[in-house]
């Protein structure tokens, strides 16, 4: 397990919303002087911050950066307890509309005025926008407040890593995530690999418009219930003609009245006839409107895959869906090492928590030589094994 060194805070301090090639925003603001950017000023005070216009739930503060950075803790210094956050998620996004959850806190309690939270979260991806998305606070009737919001990067001091080790060669495991939509852009409920059913839905508001590719949380089309959700509540479903492993999903809800009908908590199971189900992942973190994605390990294939929505944001019979993806398994990629010194273990190590029991998909020989100058470089190069034998590699 890696272990980190963090250095200062990498929002540099602002004095505007946009200033020093930052912008801090939020979901409102309580006037000029309590607007993003005093979040975000480097003055920790009870008498200075960000406080909301309002306690319409969600609520968010937000920073875009100059540069990518990989945040690996981050910090909030409360003004006062009962403006201070209850439950939140922090979440970084490239674009500011799609957005990954990076973090999540619950039933957070034990402000005080004045007093500061730090959060270490397991990171690895360089993200521009981070924000933290507020679901709920510690009861003050009209405002949500922050008095500063920090990131920080992390340094690795230390880091358990291992190779595996077979005939006298070493190896490296890697997944990534397939972004890949296993649905294709539907037209109708049924195609020639697809089926797309729902518990209910109102009027036209059809179970297949949650995949049709457009992406638009306020406007028609969309998946809409409008009515009593069955035992367990509602449900929207995805049958494919073959099986597939699937380990990824994203979700955007609807915003046509407010957040009202948009996704709070809901559950994704698998079968392969339709009647008995297996559970997959569990989310209980409000979903609004913006698409959020949603990873989790699986390794089984199924026909059937089924959202199960069982509550929505202020509605108790009716959620909808924009748009619903979903992504098939991570890709294994190993490489080939034929030396084990130290700059192989720093580049190539892993975790001593990787599964062995998963397919590997691509295969990399890494190659390395020593060149006039003494300093060593790697080559990478993809080859299909399937295809060919390779016995011997030169280089000239």
């Amino acid at each position: 397990m890696a272990t980190y060194i963090y250095g200062s805070n990498v929002i540099a301090n602002m004095t505007s919303n946009s200033s020093v090639s930052q912008i801090a925003s939020a979901s409102s603001e309580y006037g000029t002087s309590y607007a993003a950017w005093k979040a975000f000023d480097g003055v920790s005070s009870t008498a200075q911050g960000w406080v909301s216009r309002g306690i319409a739930f969600p609520i968010f503060l937000q920073i875009r950066l100059q540069n990518k950075v990989i945040a690996r803790k981050y910090g909030l210094f409360s003004a006062r307890q009962v403006e201070s956050p209850k439950d939140w998620t922090f979440e970084g996004s490239n674009d500011g509309v799609e957005w990954v959850v990076l973090d999540t806190q619950v039933n957070v309690i034990s402000w005080i005025n004045g007093g500061i939270k730090e959060f270490t979260i397991n990171n690895n991806e360089a993200f521009q926008f981070y924000r933290i998305n507020i679901t709920s606070h510690n009861g003050d009737v009209n405002y949500v407040g922050v008095s500063e919001f920090s990131i920080y990067e992390g340094t690795i001091l230390y880091d358990n890593k291992i190779l595996l080790s077979s005939g006298h060669k070493n190896y490296r495991l890697e997944k990534t995530v397939s972004r890949e939509n296993a649905v294709p852009v539907m037209t109708s409920a049924l195609n020639a690999n697809v089926e797309i059913t729902s518990s209910a839905y109102n009027a036209s508001d059809y179970p297949w418009y949650a995949f049709d590719g457009i992406v638009n949380a306020t406007v028609r089309p969309f998946w809409f219930t409008n009515s009593t959700p069955p035992a367990g509540g509602h449900w929207l479903q995805v049958k494919f003609v073959k099986p597939k492993v699937i380990t990824g999903i994203s979700l955007a809800s609807l915003l046509i009245t407010g957040s009202s009908h948009s996704i709070k908590e809901f559950e994704l199971y698998g079968s392969n006839d339709g009647v008995v189900y297996d559970k997959l992942y569990t989310n209980t973190q409000l979903n609004i409107g913006t698409k959020i994605y949603y990873d989790f390990e699986s390794s089984k294939a199924y026909s059937y895959y089924r959202l199960n929505i069982l509550s929505s944001y202020n509605l108790a019979s009716t959620v909808g869906v924009n748009e619903m993806e979903i992504f098939q398994k991570k890709n294994q990629t190993m490489y080939v090492l034929e030396t084990s010194d130290e700059i192989d273990f720093i580049k190539y190590g892993m975790k001593s928590d990787i599964s062995l029991k998963e397919a590997v998909d691509n295969v990399k020989d890494v190659i390395k030589m020593n060149l006039s100058l003494a300093s060593g470089k790697t080559f990478e190069h993809s080859i299909d094994m399937s295809k060919r034998r390779v016995d011997k590699i030169m280089l000239g």
